[in-house]
């Protein structure tokens, strides 16, 4: 009762459909995971082709094998343009594979029982019309692709949405631990179908039993592959909280020990300051005597004194003063130039403990990096300056390598070794953002930049 043409075209048209459909949903779901959004469009199109190829040019193969066969060439081609994060790769390929083939047998089952009981409604039935049967099968192929990708929909802005550690660096045992559902869902996916064409073939009718435990069965997996996503979140959020309490009790421990310095400091000027009524008389005795080699002696060691008392940085801050003295001593053990035009922002909103959380953790970055260096003239220069109401740090240091930035966040790509190090930025970053500021990071002809913008009123 259909026409021949349309069964003919028909299935050809929705195979198109269906890939093109699977492509727009293959670019939004690696678009947040991928550096450039272009690089995305071309994964796309490589999934295009691939399916395409597998499922179009002879000898054809199963629906299971084309979607394997596309997702591994979608694989290659986000290795290829963005090299980095693999096992992360790994597991967004399974995740997709997985959603794509169980929202294609959840629109299998829904196709199925819809179609059937448009057919037994007697306006349908009792008519043989071929334009009104006609019609009913595109529209329930229309219904088929709309079933599938809304559930292909969902499923990814589920992901994306809660997949919050897009750039986090994907380890060996959590790849295995997040794979486990994807992989259940594409092996289950073949069995679960091959039972149910099975018994189709074999019964010439639907099974509600087989449908109905399939259903269960792809319930169960979407929850478990939603409820391991939602675990590895949370239990990367707690590693950050305890990375963040490890960090801050290290800056507490910094600062008081820079308070200490300070009052050791308080204490030697106080002590300077009370004698030195004493030493004046005794210069005043010394040239009067006209003992003029002894009086200038007598004068150096005060002056030296004096300058060991006030320390060699001067910042218009004693606690910065500690920490750029404390830091300059440490870069210098290092066989490191420290070069410094640092000026604390006087008479601003800024805190002194606010300052000495930026200047730790640029200044022992910087010292890591340029100490990393081999064979070069090893520096590191800080500056401030004020630029209309904003007060700017700037610290640059020599580096000879190179550091991926997030596009997303603008901070230094960081692996498991590394984490401290990002943390030090994150740190930076949330201090600059109480003062209404950010931060900037550039890399240029072997050197490295770190610009921050706090915000003086």
């Amino acid at each position: 009762m259909i026409d021949a043409k349309i069964m003919q075209v028909m299935p050809y048209v929705c195979f198109i459909l269906d890939i093109l459909l699977t492509i727009y949903s293959v670019i939004w779901f690696l678009k947040p995971f991928i550096k450039r959004y272009r690089d995305a469009v071309y994964i796309g199109l490589v999934y295009f082709f691939a399916v395409l190829l597998f499922g179009l040019i002879p000898p054809k193969i199963g629906k299971t094998a084309m979607y394997c066969l596309g997702a591994a060439a979608v694989l290659i081609a986000m290795c290829i343009f963005d090299r980095r994060n693999y096992r992360q790769k790994v597991f967004l390929i399974l995740l997709f594979l997985s959603i794509v083939q169980l929202a294609s047998a959840l629109a299998d089952i829904l196709y199925d029982y819809t179609y059937s009981m448009a057919q037994k409604i007697s306006v349908i039935s009792q008519n043989n019309n071929k334009v009104l049967w006609t019609t009913l099968y595109i529209l329930m192929c229309i219904f088929y692709l709309l079933v599938k990708f809304s559930i292909l929909l969902i499923g990814i802005q589920f992901i994306t949405k809660e997949y919050i550690c897009k750039n986090t660096e994907l380890m060996t045992k959590e790849l295995f631990m997040l794979s486990v559902f994807p992989l259940i869902g594409i092996g289950g996916y073949f069995v679960m179908q091959y039972y149910r064409i099975f018994y189709i073939i074999k019964e010439g009718t639907l099974s509600a039993k087989i449908d109905l435990v399939s259903l269960f069965f792809y319930a169960m997996l979407l929850i478990g592959m939603a409820v391991s996503l939602i675990l590895y979140q949370s239990i990367k959020a707690e590693q950050e909280e305890r990375m963040q309490d490890r960090l801050l009790a290290g800056q507490i421990k910094d600062m008081k020990h820079h308070i200490a310095h300070v009052e050791e400091l308080y204490g030697g000027i106080k002590g300077l300051k009370h004698d030195m009524a004493n030493h004046i008389a005794t210069l005043e005795k010394l040239y009067a005597g006209k003992g003029t080699k002894e009086a200038d002696a007598y004068a150096a060691r005060l002056k030296a004194s004096l300058a060991d008392a006030a320390g060699s940085i001067r910042s218009g801050n004693p606690v910065t003063d500690v920490v750029l003295s404390e830091q300059k001593n440490e870069a210098e053990k290092k066989g490191i130039c420290f070069y410094c035009d640092f000026h604390y922002p006087v008479g601003s909103c800024i805190e002194a403990f606010d300052i000495s959380i930026i200047l730790n953790n640029a200044l022992s970055n910087a010292i890591e990096y340029a100490d990393a260096q081999n064979g070069k003239k090893k520096y590191i220069s800080l500056r401030s300056y004020r630029k209309n109401n904003a007060c700017m740090i700037e610290v640059q240091n020599s580096f000879s390598g190179q550091v991926k930035i997030e596009a997303d966040t603008g901070l230094i790509q960081t692996s498991k070794e590394q984490g401290l190090h990002g943390y030090g930025l994150v740190n930076i970053r949330r201090t600059a953002e109480k003062y209404y500021g950010d931060i900037d990071i550039t890399q240029k002809d072997g050197t490295f930049c770190l610009t921050v913008m706090l915000m003086m009123e």
